[in-house]
């Protein structure tokens, strides 16, 4: 699946491109705010930005848990 939406996405872009030089660009505009290119788009970065954010709060616990003040 995430294969597809990697050749998807930019496949459509490139279309949109064309599309733009052709018939304008508030055509492609329009094109462009379709959920099948938007909703793959945003759901590649959404999925780039959780997995960065997980793993900087995993860090975050690691440093925690070693530098803590024993008392």
């Amino acid at each position: 699946m995430l294969a597809l939406k990697i050749i998807l996405v930019p496949a459509l872009i490139g279309r949109i491109t064309l599309a733009g030089w052709r018939w304008g660009q508030g055509f492609a505009g329009w094109l462009g705010s379709f959920p099948i290119v938007a909703g793959l788009v945003l759901c590649i970065l959404a999925l780039s930005f959780a997995l960065a954010t997980s793993r900087a709060t995993l860090l975050a616990f690691v440093t925690q848990a070693a530098f803590r003040p024993r008392v």
